[in-house]
Formats: structure tokens, C-alpha cells, sequence
């Protein structure tokens, strides 16, 4: 059981982002049919997951079964009253970390940002990926009479790395499109986008994918495809603008203050 804590947050707030303790505000195994479920059953899965956060912060608080110095604990917190007001303070919408995700013909994966057998680096990045594999847990299962959660991967449960992010997996198979790219649901594995889904990253691999765009607009006879555009001239323009793209140049970031 886990406990809020101020961490640096303006306004004296603190946030519920936890997946390891058993009880936690991930709704295991009731969302994954998030992906393909059409508005009805995602607003479904929306009002559950409402009304499983807020019995459990209540739960916390007030159910005499929680040791009593986490009930205090938990009664020091409640919502934000200068967020939300039109929905009783409390979030409109979910967190939804990863749904559909293409795939390719090259796929970010664990080994991609694996430290130690990670391979060779891919010869076309347009942005470094620059956080570990960060997931949380995917379900919650009983073992010798004990609860259990199984997926959780972050920091030093995975000795990752940095790594660049392939033009390639911005990019659908030929045989599939030839119009389309995407910055946020890109070509990999479920662990392998948990080093990619960060917001900087996405402003990246957005500046890649407009550019892209942009050379295939201004030349279609030359590159009629985006599966077509000449790398060296996608990584001219980048480093012209001031990406980063020699994984060599960066380190690992510094989780000493969370």
C-alpha cells in the first residue's frame, strides 16, 4: 500500500501515478479492451475506472481495516479545488499510456533499449530516446495465496539505455500505406514504447515527421513515398534545427530526486 507524498509538485499537490503496490489506481485487467472498444465502451471503461479511483482514495482514508497512520496519511490530501471545477474537482479522462501501436518492418522492442545486449544502434534516428522502459503492471494475479502484480518495468528493473529512435518505425510497411507517418504510436513492443511515449520525445519525432512530409511534398517524382525519403537529407535538416540525434552525446538522465 502506497502513501501520497509531496515530490516537488507546485501547489503543495502530490500525484496517484502508481502501479506497483497492490492496491493502486490502475484498473488491472478491466481496460484492455480500450484499444478496439468503440465511445459507449470506452466511457464504460472511463466511469469504472472514476468509480474504482475514488473508492480506493476513500477506502484509504476512512476504512478502519488501513492502519491508522495511513488513514492520516491520506485525510492530509483530498482534491484539487482549483482544478476541474465542472467535474467536482476530479479528472475528466483517462491516462492512457499505450493502445494500438503500428507495426513495421523495424520495431523498437526491450532489446532496442536494452544496455547490455542491446545490439548496434539504428543507422537512421531522428530523436533519442532519453527515459527507461517505464511500464506499468499489465495484470494481478494470486501466487502461493498472495497477491501479485506482473509488468511493472522501470529504472532499475531494466538496465536500459538511450537510444535513437528509427525513422523506420515512424513509417508503415509499403505493402500497407505509403501516405502515412505517425510520432505517437509508433512502429514497437509494448516495453519498447515505454522508452518512447514521453511528451519531449513526441515534439521530436513530430519536427521528424513534418519534415519528412515536407520532402515529399516538395519532391514527389523523386520521393513519391515517405518510405522514400532519403535519410541524409532528413538528418541534414534535423541537425540544422537543432536535434540531437548522436546517442554517443547523452547520458543517462538523473532519477536521484524522484
Amino acid at each position: 500500500m502506497y502513501t501520497p507524498r509531496l515530490k516537488g509538485i507546485p501547489n503543495r499537490k502530490t500525484d496517484l501515478i502508481g502501479s506497483e503496490a497492490v492496491l493502486c489506481t490502475d484498473l488491472l485487467d478491466m481496460n484492455d479492451d480500450w484499444p478496439t472498444a468503440d465511445a459507449n465502451g470506452r466511457q464504460k471503461i472511463l466511469d469504472e475506472t472514476a468509480t474504482s479511483t475514488k473508492g480506493l482514495i476513500w477506502f484509504f482514508a476512512n476504512d478502519e481495516a488501513v492502519p491508522a497512520d495511513i488513514r492520516q496519511e491520506w485525510s492530509r490530501f483530498g482534491y484539487c479545488l482549483d482544478e476541474f471545477p465542472d467535474n467536482n474537482h476530479f479528472p475528466r479522462q483517462l491516462y492512457v499510456r499505450d493502445a494500438r501501436r503500428m507495426v513495421s518492418d523495424y520495431v523498437v522492442t526491450q532489446h532496442t533499449a536494452s544496455e547490455h545486449d542491446g545490439g548496434e544502434h539504428d543507422p537512421c534516428p531522428v530523436a533519442i530516446a532519453y527515459w527507461p522502459t517505464d511500464t506499468h503492471c499489465a495484470r494481478r494475479v494470486v501466487r502461493d495465496g498472495l497477491v501479485h502484480h506482473e509488468g511493472f518495468i522501470f529504472k532499475d528493473k531494466h538496465q536500459w539505455r538511450p537510444f535513437g529512435i528509427s525513422y523506420r518505425s515512424l513509417v508503415p510497411k509499403r505493402a500497407e500505406a505509403t501516405n502515412v507517418l505517425t510520432a505517437t504510436c509508433p512502429s514497437s513492443s509494448h516495453v519498447g514504447y515505454g522508452a518512447v511515449r514521453i511528451e519531449h520525445q513526441f515534439y521530436e519525432l513530430g519536427q521528424a515527421c513534418a519534415n519528412a512530409c515536407d520532402i515529399v511534398l516538395k519532391d514527389a517524382d523523386a520521393h513519391g513515398s515517405v518510405q522514400d525519403v532519403p535519410y541524409s537529407v532528413l538528418r541534414e535538416r534535423l541537425l540544422e534545427q537543432g536535434a540531437v540525434l548522436d546517442v554517443s552525446l547523452v547520458g543517462k538522465p538523473d532519477f536521484g530526486l524522484l
